[in-house]
């Protein structure tokens, strides 16, 4: 119900003093997929966004390099961080 005042007014039952709120915590450790790419897919586009290239402008070398990787892990900050490794700034990248 709304009152008309300035802040929200709630009319109805209150908790007891000292009752428990109930909580459920998270049955997935990421559950907002902030740790894990979801598809391949996915962290392909995102290196290709951190990287400011397609990936098929990449030498044969490297996009091995990110099929093994992403292979191996959809981890986030482990593939950004193996990414900015192998293409640091001002590394040509163009195959």
């Amino acid at each position: 119900m709304l009152s008309g005042e300035d802040d929200i007014v709630v009319i109805g039952r209150k908790p007891a003093l000292g009752a428990a709120v109930p909580a459920r915590p998270f049955a997935d450790p990421d559950p907002f997929a902030e740790l894990t790419f979801a598809t391949p897919l996915k962290a392909r586009f995102a290196i290709s966004e951190e990287l400011r290239l397609p990936l098929g402008g990449l030498c044969e070398e490297d996009r091995a390099f990110i099929d093994a990787l992403l292979a191996r892990t959809l981890s986030k900050p482990e593939v950004m961080d193996e990414i900015r490794r192998r293409f640091p700034p001002g590394h040509r990248r163009s195959g």
